[in-house]
């Protein structure tokens, strides 16, 4: 395993980065067939008034675990 690698806490294994995605719109099928990639907010962070959307200051990252399942989140700040 090279230094730039995590690897999970419970079994030690080298974890494999991951795509986070929502399906939030639902309205062709219900499904939700439209992702949007997670991103996060300051905790005190409220909508705008003619946008409505809570401004996001960054992006979440995934790793998984291919041997436990186990999945580590990491915020990444827009630059």
């Amino acid at each position: 395993m090279n230094k730039n690698q995590i690897s999970c806490h419970d079994c030690s294994v080298a974890m494999q980065p991951i795509k986070l995605v929502d399906a939030t719109d639902r309205s062709l099928d219900q499904k939700g067939t439209a992702h949007v990639e997670l991103g996060y907010a300051a905790a005190e962070s409220k909508a705008g008034f003619f946008t409505n959307r809570i401004p996001i200051i960054g992006s979440v990252r995934g790793m998984i675990c291919p041997s436990c399942g186990q999945i580590k989140l990491h915020g990444v700040g827009k630059v």
